[in-house]
């Protein structure tokens, strides 16, 4: 199990409860806060943590070497939101010129930047905008982007075809997808949306069990909301 919990002197620290041992003060990457946010089969746990400047970085924790600094994307500040069982860690990043972007991260390559769908603010003006919140262990994420018309849109990432909107992906007539929440390894994605105006939840599964760098193309569509579950059949 892991969380954050308030330490004597006030400050945060990210914390490790098991059940031979009790809760374990994870630490800090320099600073006076940390928060644990997910944990893999292995034990590896990621979050965020204050650094000596003041900034927030990305952590990874592993029981042989302790809390790891994940870097940024070329800005100052980096949050991990979760990992998946080969300890790729996805989140989201500043970069250089301070906006924020979904990011990759595994022990090989670093961090990678996973970009965003072009998006227009109210007064037209373009802006980024991505933030990654599941990844499954064939390493395809999900996430949110910013859209034309500033509206904020779910999107599939994977190695082969980088991201696409998620809405492209499917055939739902009266559906918008509003959020991806999480991805598990058969592929299927879950999260929530307007189905004829009305707010509903959604699954989505895929025409086929995922392989690693694989498009995702969805065959089913169901929708959960006032305690049933309706389903409806639809084409990629």
């Amino acid at each position: 199990m892991i969380g954050s919990s308030v330490i004597a002197d006030g400050q945060t620290r990210a914390f490790l409860w098991e059940k031979s041992s009790g809760m374990s003060d994870l630490g800090t990457l320099g600073g006076n806060s940390s928060y644990a946010t997910a944990i893999n089969d292995y034990g590896q746990v990621i979050g965020s943590s204050v650094i000596a400047d003041g900034q927030t970085r990305a952590f990874l924790w592993e029981k042989s070497s302790g809390m790891s600094d994940l870097g940024t994307l070329g800005g100052n500040s980096s949050y991990a939101t979760a990992i998946n069982n080969y300890g790729q860690v996805i989140g989201i990043s500043s970069i250089a010129d301070g906006q924020r972007l979904a990011f990759l991260w595994d022990k090989n390559s670093g961090m990678i930047n996973l970009g965003a769908l072009e998006g227009f603010d109210s007064n037209g003006d373009i802006i980024k905008f991505s933030v990654a919140t599941g990844i499954n262990n064939y390493g395809q994420v999900i996430g949110s982007s910013l859209i034309a018309g500033g509206r904020i849109r779910p999107f599939f990432w994977d190695k082969s075809s980088g991201i696409s909107l998620l809405n492209d992906l499917v055939s739902a007539p009266g559906w918008i997808l509003d959020s991806a929440l999480d991805i598990n390894n058969a592929g299927q994605i879950v999260g929530y949306g307007s189905y004829n105006g009305q707010t509903r939840g959604f699954l989505l599964t895929p025409k086929s069990v995922p392989e690693p760098s694989s498009a995702l193309g969805f065959l089913a569509l169901g929708a959960v909301g006032a305690g049933a579950l309706a389903k409806r059949k639809y084409n990629f």
